[in-house]
Parts: structure tokens; C-alpha cells; sequence
């Protein structure tokens, strides 16, 4: 009711006064003095006590009249149930338990198959002016290099020809003679 008060203040004040009138007063203790309630401690409050649920021990169990027994017999029942539903599911197949993780004590981001991509930790991938990347680019940008190799292939193909003119296959391509007039 008092929610509703407070709701109706914002849009209807009207209708908030009369809403208002019919709640309770709170109860005020007057004969509390300012000096014990200096003296006393500040209340505290967990407000994870609040929302957590009391678990029931065995031994309060016990005292509800269930035997220690009974109990398990419930517990392994339960457990019968749970599987039998993950087996319809398919989730579950009794004939091929799953083995558990041998490194389950391990940290996470330890373990050996929480490693991804450690293949080519010690590759040195990216430096400048240096690897076999860097050689090749090299030679293909120094323009003097390329001339001379020009020049070698060039020499070595008119020697061939010269060689093949000499033995008489083939003239040489490219030196036909002047024309005559």
C-alpha cells in the first residue's frame, strides 16, 4: 500500500493524501533514552544471509525423524532418476563412462590443450632487415643488381648465338646486314 502511495504522489497528490490516511503509523518507542541508543552497537546486516537458503545438515535431518538410511536411499533414487532422464536425452551412456580430466587440478590457461596457437612460439615472425624475406626483397629492389644480372644474360645469350653463327646452324637473330639501294 505504501508503494502505491508513493506512486500516485508523482502523478495524483490527491489521491496520494487520501491513500496516505489509511496506512498505519509506525510504531515509535518514546521511552528509549538518546543515551542508550548512543551506548548500543550498530546493527549489522549481511545481506548475502538474507538471500543465501540454510542448508540442512544430516544431523538436523536426523532430528526431523529421517535416518542417515533413508537418506542416501533418497540421494542414490535421485541420482537413478537424473540419469535415467540424461539417457533419454542422449546426453548420458552408462556403457561409456566419461573419464575425468587428468589435469583437473592444473589451472585453466596451464593445461596443455588451453594452449592455442604456442606452435610457432619461438619463430621470429616480423622483424626489420632481417630472415630470408628480407634478403630476397632486397635483391629484387636494388636496381643495380638487376642491371648487371641484365647484363650477364645478356652477354651470355649473344655468346650463345655468336657460337651457333660460328658452326653454322642458324644466323644470328636481329644482325641481318644493311639493305643495298
Amino acid at each position: 500500500m505504501s508503494e502505491l502511495v508513493i506512486l500516485l504522489s508523482q502523478y495524483d497528490t490527491e489521491a496520494a493524501l487520501r491513500f496516505s490516511s489509511s496506512l498505519p503509523l509506525p510504531e515509535l518507542s518514546i521511552d528509549i533514552q538518546s543515551e542508550q541508543l548512543e551506548e548500543r552497537e550498530i546493527p549489522r546486516i549481511n545481506r548475502h544471509e538474507k538471500t543465501l537458503k540454510p542448508q540442512v545438515t544430516i544431523e538436523e535431518k536426523k532430528r526431523k525423524g529421517l535416518s542417515l538410511t533413508q537418506l542416501l536411499k533418497r540421494k542414490t533414487k535421485r541420482r537413478e532418476k537424473y540419469l535415467l532422464k540424461l539417457q533419454t536425452v542422449g546426453k548420458y551412456d552408462p556403457t561409456r563412462p566419461v573419464k575425468p580430466d587428468p589435469e583437473r587440478w592444473i589451472p585453466k590457461n596451464q593445461r596443455s590443450y588451453a594452449k592455442r596457437g604456442r606452435k610457432n612460439r619461438g619463430k621470429f615472425v616480423g622483424g626489420q632487415g632481417s630472415g630470408d624475406g628480407a634478403q630476397k626483397d632486397m635483391i629484387k629492389l636494388d636496381a643495380y643488381a638487376r642491371a648487371q644480372l641484365k647484363k650477364e644474360e645478356e652477354a651470355k645469350l649473344e655468346e650463345t648465338r655468336l657460337k651457333e653463327a660460328l658452326e653454322g646452324r642458324k644466323p644470328p637473330p636481329g644482325k641481318k646486314g644493311r639493305k643495298k639501294r
